[in-house]
């Protein structure tokens, strides 16, 4: 395993992708490809919205507009370095596939430099146009925070959000057993007398459990498509918003609903403890 140590690049230290084998770097080269086009697609969205504000603010703010075009030039910069760079990766794998010796330590036949170090080098490149396309990134939210505005990523909102799906199923499965427990006791109930009283009371908390189950399903639906739901309202990846807009309906049905999802565990809890 070929860990990458650090590499100066422009007074910069960036550390190459980790590889073992080529097949490893063509794991690489795909999600550096995947990564381009997810990120092509939030530039697309992100040209409609510059070209109207920084049109506005070129003649309103010079101050504001300069921030914001340097900081998107950087964004569109980085990303054609990444492209090119990526593009420079794929040629050079495809030589050392169909060199004589599949050695990282052997030579490349025309650039006279061994397969690892062009490797570790052009990796690193793709890693630190990357970093810059990052930070450029964030220098335009910051940018755009300076003019009581800002710019939503849809992917960078919602990626976060999807994750909590795996922990509130997590905390779901902790009242499983409490809720198999209820059903044995509605069983029960059930087949010694539906009439009496106790059996009433169990069923109707059964219809109560039920109501929570379905919310909880949807909510659950709905965070696995979080981002899908964001981006149909907001009407591409990348949005902008001005200070005091009130929050999107994606955005407050996440927050409502996680409340709401984590109550309703604590409501089943209590209900499945009292019989």
């Amino acid at each position: 395993m070929f860990t990458g140590c650090y590499l100066p690049f422009d007074g910069l230290r960036v550390k190459p992708w980790r590889f073992s084998d080529v097949h490893a770097l063509d794991g690489h080269v795909l999600n550096t490809k995947e990564w381009i086009k997810a990120v092509q697609g939030d530039m697309d969205d992100l040209d409609k919205i510059m070209t109207k504000e920084l049109k506005f603010y070129k003649k309103h703010d010079r101050k504001v507009y300069e921030r914001l075009d340097e900081r998107y030039s950087e964004m569109k910069m980085a990303l054609v370095e990444v492209d090119s760079h990526t593009t420079g990766m794929i040629n050079i794998i495809l030589d050392y596939k169909q060199s004589q010796d599949m050695s990282f330590a052997s030579i490349h036949a025309n650039l006279y430099v061994s397969y690892l170090a062009l490797f570790q080098t052009k990796s690193a490149a793709i890693n630190k146009s990357r970093k810059k396309f990052s930070k450029s990134k964030v220098g335009l939210i910051k940018g755009f925070g300076k003019a009581n505005k800002g710019v939503i990523f849809i992917e960078d909102q919602t990626s976060p959000w999807k994750k909590e799906l795996y922990k509130l199923k997590s905390k779901r499965e902790g009242v499983q057993p409490l809720l198999d427990h209820f059903n044995e006791v509605l069983n029960e109930s059930l087949f010694l007398d539906t009439e009496s009283s106790h059996s009433k009371h169990i069923q109707l908390l059964s219809k109560k459990l039920e109501k929570y189950r379905v919310k909880l399903d949807r909510y659950e639906k709905f965070l696995a498509r979080v981002d899908v739901f964001g981006r149909k309202e907001a009407g591409g990846n990348v949005y902008l918003f001005k200070a005091g807009d009130t929050m999107m309906n994606y955005e407050t049905r996440y927050y409502d609903g996680m409340e709401q999802y984590l109550n309703i565990l604590k409501q089943i809890k209590k209900i499945t403890e009292s019989i």
